[in-house]
């Protein structure tokens, strides 16, 4: 028998964007999902949900909107002048981040320096 925790999707697991990376695995495993050279550049340290709003939407629209919340994830680089890195590989990083968690959740990537 599965445990209700197993049947439920990734973003339904989540109560904020530090836990999430935590029980998902992606900051023990960081290296592993986008390479040596950007994993030891940097390190995830949020995901920041978006807002799906937009002026006129009917109920049902919004409502399904809901229901595919898109996340900004927030790296920590260890150099300033790694973010060009990081823009350049943005397209690369978020596949790969979104494969290792099973669901296009990631859209976007925030750099703090």
């Amino acid at each position: 028998m599965k445990s209700i925790s197993s049947t439920l999707s990734f973003t339904e697991k989540q109560e904020n964007g530090n836990d999430i990376l935590f029980q998902s695995g992606i900051i023990t495993h960081w290296k592993d999902i986008v390479g040596n050279d950007i994993g030891k550049h940097t390190m995830p340290v949020k995901l920041s949900y978006t807002a799906n709003l937009t002026l006129g939407m009917s109920a049902q629209q919004h409502e399904m909107l809901q229901k595919k919340r898109t996340c900004i994830l927030i790296l920590k680089l260890y150099n300033p002048s790694f973010v060009l890195t990081i823009k350049l590989n943005e397209q690369l990083i978020i596949e790969r981040v979104n494969t290792y968690i099973g669901e296009s959740l990631i859209s976007s990537i925030s750099c703090n320096i």
